[in-house]
């Protein structure tokens, strides 16, 4: 989403950081803003802290590609290490709502996968249950066949009940794309 090698969640977390943080803090979100919270909320473990030049073309692609922040110059009030605050020119950041969009209607697309990694493990079980229960010198004489029995109806109904939610999903984000 940043088109950044090395940083590949660059653009998802400033997003993320743009969404959550900008509407709710009294600080301006500028360049040295971003910097400062991706650097310390939103690196992985093994992700080297990053660079404002590289933020910076994060942010061009967010804002100049796929037009999902907006940029504007401003002067903003900046704190000194006496204390005081002195006036600077500076470009502040915001999530458009194109943006806002973007990261509801992908949070909707991961929650569709969940649900298709979920269905694929238990639709695995459910299939293994199967064969199990096919096998002709298959013994009734414990309560295992009856378990198994209630375990592939159990994962069959859970089977259908995540194909017709992933279904309902899909159907509402193909309406809202």
């Amino acid at each position: 989403l940043g088109l950044s090698r090395d940083h590949r969640l660059a653009g998802w977390n400033v997003l993320t950081i743009l969404y959550h943080d900008g509407a709710t803090s009294s600080v301006v979100t500028t360049l040295g803003t971003l910097l400062q919270v991706y650097n310390a909320n939103y690196l992985e473990l093994d992700e080297r802290p990053l660079t404002d030049v590289v933020l910076k073309r994060v942010l061009d692609v967010l804002s100049d590609q796929a037009k999902l922040i907006e940029v504007a110059p401003r002067k903003v009030r900046l704190p000194m290490k006496n204390g005081a605050y002195h006036i600077q020119q500076s470009f502040v950041y915001k999530i458009t709502s194109s943006g806002i969009e973007y990261l509801t209607m992908m949070q909707r697309v991961i929650d569709a996968d969940n649900t298709v990694t979920a269905n694929i493990t238990r639709i695995q079980e459910y299939c293994d249950l199967v064969v199990k229960l096919t096998d002709p010198s298959l013994a009734a004489d414990s309560t295992q066949l009856y378990n198994d029995f209630q375990n592939m109806l159990a994962a069959y109904a859970d089977v259908m009940k995540g194909m017709h939610k992933l279904d309902e999903d899909l159907s509402e984000l193909a309406n809202d794309l």
